[in-house]
């Protein structure tokens, strides 16, 4: 069989099921925390348990839910009784206790909103609520799989060590602070009975959810290996160990998610990336505008020119992958022995069907389909050329209609994927009337220290900045714009790249992430002990 079971469209065969535009970087953190509590915080579990927590879900976030509990149970009384007067009305004080902490402030139902995890009671996953048939299931619009598949990268690396110390320290992140919140949500979840139906929901939270999976509804990662899920396994266990208050390190920890994942994206977009067996070659080139308050038009322009590069970037790399498939088709059923052309053709129908999930398009798609397979057929049915010039004819035409249906299909879900986690943590941006171009917000700028070196280390400037391109693929400097030859293909002045350097080091200063000493020289320096 040709076709991939695991995935529902080309593109995740590249990057997996599956990564999806809509998804935003707190979702996808919610979701890898989600699955390392759902696995006791180990990276070597088969399946992980999906918590609901209907009832505290509802209680926080319904609007039309009053005297929710019949009485306010006493054991949460008395976690609050400490700070809230008796005359107070107790149930409205919990409830804009733990609604303050909503991670995404968007206009949605209360089974899809989320809050902060500044204990792991307060994590959950997303629901579906289907009013006639009145059950709660199981969602997939905002935890879309990439949280899962970030999981799956982790849980690949090689250094066990290293990930039982994530679990641990992720772990007491989520268990050892905010201890009163995290009971407060417990017994709401095992005790408040919704009123409008007269139902008491308890916690059954034993929903398992293979992460090797069987079929395609379950998290695939195509690269089984790579050598940059070791490098992020680093990063990861480097972070953690800076000592740092909980709810700084969880903001902090999901800017690195998203680096992580916006450069397993352009890792695997890279041309020659199969299965991830060179590393270096497939370093993105995500090439930086330092500035903020001043200007640089040429840098900025050089900025947004690579995030347009980029973008192309993963693009082709679906055409790419499609031409493989369409060619791998049509060299084994034109080629078939005791076979006449028509008989080849046909079969070639039915693969292209399967080979690019022809059942799980929408109408108009497959009928654009069955449409270039009838026209194919019609060429090879009347057309008296000689049979290269035939399937070259044939070729054309098929290849021309998939990749417009596709490209649509990647542009919709995918592609923008990339813009839009850059811009959420400060790595893209733009101006009124300029594209987008590559940015350093300043947690950004943190993060890449943190993760970088370990607490209390120090490196001299330039090594940092070499160290920077090599673990995430941006360029700041004049030495990795000329060994990755943007210098040279840019023809700008020396000045320009010193300029943008110098600016790095100023954010570096301003962050208290580097020392400048009497000799000229700079120390990048994780002050965190």
């Amino acid at each position: 069989m040709i076709q991939d079971k695991k995935s529902s469209n080309l593109y995740e065969e590249i990057w997996g099921h599956r990564f999806k535009n809509g998804q935003t970087s707190h979702e996808c953190m919610l979701e890898f925390l989600n699955v390392l509590r759902g696995t006791n915080y180990q990276f070597n579990s088969k399946g992980y348990f999906r918590r609901k927590s209907i009832a505290l879900r509802q209680f926080v976030f319904k609007e039309d839910l009053k005297n929710y509990f019949e009485q306010m149970p006493s054991e949460v009384s008395q976690l609050i009784s400490k700070v809230l007067p008796d005359d107070q009305n107790r149930q409205e004080f919990v409830r804009d206790l733990l609604r303050s902490y909503t991670i995404v402030e968007r206009k949605r139902s209360w089974y899809a909103k989320f809050l902060f995890p500044i204990h792991e009671e307060l994590l959950f996953v997303e629901l579906r609520s289907n009013i006639k048939q009145e059950r709660i299931g199981i969602e997939r619009n905002f935890f879309a799989r990439g949280g899962e598949l970030y999981y799956l990268m982790l849980s690949k690396a090689e250094n066990d060590r290293a990930k039982e110390e994530i679990g641990k320290k992720i772990k007491d992140i989520l268990t050892k602070s905010n201890s009163a919140i995290g009971e407060i949500a417990r017994i709401i979840n095992e005790t408040a009975a919704t009123k409008e139906t007269g139902v008491t929901y308890y916690a059954e939270d034993n929903h398992l959810a293979p992460l090797e999976p069987s079929d395609r509804d379950y998290p695939y990662l195509p690269a089984g290996h790579c050598p940059y899920y070791d490098k992020m396994t680093k990063h990861v266990q480097s972070l953690l160990r800076v000592n740092i208050e909980e709810t700084e390190m969880l903001y902090l920890f999901n800017t690195l998610i998203s680096l992580h994942v916006i450069n397993y994206i352009l890792r695997r977009a890279h041309h020659g990336c199969t299965q991830c067996s060179s590393e270096i070659t497939c370093t993105p080139e995500i090439f930086v505008d330092c500035h903020i308050g001043s200007e640089n038009p040429e840098i900025r322009r050089l900025s947004s020119k690579h995030f347009k590069r980029m973008e192309l970037r993963i693009r082709s790399k679906v055409t790419q992958h499609l031409d493989s498939r369409l060619q791998q088709i049509f060299n084994k059923r034109f080629n078939e022995e005791n076979r006449s052309m028509m008989e080849g053709y046909l079969s070639l129908g039915e693969d292209i069907k399967e080979a690019f999930y022809y059942k799980s398009l929408r109408k108009p798609n497959r009928d654009k389909i069955d449409g270039l397979l009838k026209k194919g057929q019609q060429i090879v049915k009347g057309d008296k050329s000689k049979k290269e010039e035939i399937m070259n004819k044939v070729y054309n035409l098929i290849r021309e209609g998939l990749e417009s249906v596709v490209l649509k299909q990647a542009d919709k879900n995918f592609i923008p994927i990339h813009k839009a986690i850059a811009k959420e943590i400060g790595l893209a941006g733009y101006k009124v009337g300029e594209n987008y171009r590559y940015t350093l917000s300043d947690n950004v700028v943190k993060v890449m220290v943190l993760s970088l070196l370990r607490p209390g280390d120090k490196m001299e400037f330039s090594d940092f900045v070499n160290r920077v391109w090599e673990n995430f693929g941006l360029i700041i400097g004049l030495n990795e714009a000329d060994h990755t030859g943007i210098y040279k293909e840019s023809k700008l002045n020396i000045k320009y790249f010193e300029d943008n350097l110098d600016q790095f080091r100023i954010r570096l200063k301003n962050n208290g992430l580097l020392r400048e000493y009497s000799d000229a020289t700079a120390m990048v320096k994780n002050p965190y002990i």
